[in-house]
């Protein structure tokens, strides 16, 4: 999932996008991913499949997120799974929520990352960056 959201990156960087933050949320407090859910525009989700479900500790972050009312937001989401995703299923039905616009084709990476998985998380952070700055 990491080497998606670094290809993702490159994306958002060959779209145009210059202005942009990447958290890992296993090692950041998710006080600073709901500030920075509040102040950017456009939210890149990603995350593995655990237990058939979403990684616990991003279903919190939406949980919270849902609570504190964010909306207006563009969202892409990627995950990884390795016998049943169910991930990116979780990560779209936010990202599809009323006040939510989803961006990109959400991309699902099976067991290990590949080329081609590279060329669609680049695609996803490109179709962003590009969403974005049309926002602005």
């Amino acid at each position: 999932t990491l080497l998606m959201a670094e290809s993702v990156a490159e994306g958002l960087v060959k779209g145009g996008l210059k202005n942009f933050t990447m958290h890992k949320l296993s090692r950041t407090d998710p006080s600073y991913l709901i500030a920075d859910a509040f102040r950017f525009k456009g939210l890149l989700l990603g995350a593995p499949t655990y237990n058939n479900g979403l990684y616990p500790l991003m279903e919190q972050l939406l949980s919270d997120l849902r609570h504190r009312g964010l909306k207006n937001r563009l969202i892409g989401c990627f995950g990884s799974f390795t016998w049943a995703g169910q991930a990116v299923k979780h990560l779209t039905e936010f990202a599809t929520a009323p006040g939510m616009e989803l961006v990109g084709e959400p991309v699902e990476m099976k067991q290990g990352f590949t080329r081609e998985t590279g060329l669609k998380c680049r695609q996803l952070g490109e179709a962003m960056a590009r969403r974005i700055l049309e926002a602005e």
